[in-house]
């Protein structure tokens, strides 16, 4: 599914499954790393989302107009999480046309369109 990558010698290759598999020359069989989908799916996003939450409340603690740093920080939130499903789409072949791609994209969408209110309205109160 994935484009072979060659690197130090060995073959790598991923699944549909989101197996990768590695191939050396020379060596009797080979190995894989099952599960390794698993835990980028679980940890990537959760990570990069904390890490802008304490962005978020240290950019709230220093600025008094909270509507232009919240949608600053919406649409900020909204190029992670694409960042984010894009990091992980070599682990995730069907990923991308299936319901969970849709609400994913459906809810960026939502994300980015608010940000992008909060943003107008902080921009209109600062020039008042």
């Amino acid at each position: 599914m994935s484009k072979p990558v060659l690197h130090k010698g060995k073959l790598y290759l991923i699944s549909t499954e989101g197996t990768l598999y590695a191939f050396e020359h020379g060596e009797e069989g080979m190995f894989f790393t099952k599960g390794l989908e698993s835990s980028a799916l679980y940890y990537f996003p959760q990570i990069a989302i904390a890490l802008m939450l304490v962005l978020l409340i240290i950019l709230l603690n220093k600025v008094k107009n909270r509507a232009l740093v919240f949608g600053s920080w919406l649409i900020a939130l909204t190029g992670v999480i694409f960042l984010s499903l894009k990091a992980l789409e070599p682990y995730n072949a069907g990923f991308v046309f299936g319901f969970m791609a849709a609400l994913g994209f459906m809810t960026m969408f939502v994300i980015l369109m608010t940000g992008i209110a909060f943003l107008v309205y902080g921009v209109r109160k600062r020039k008042k």
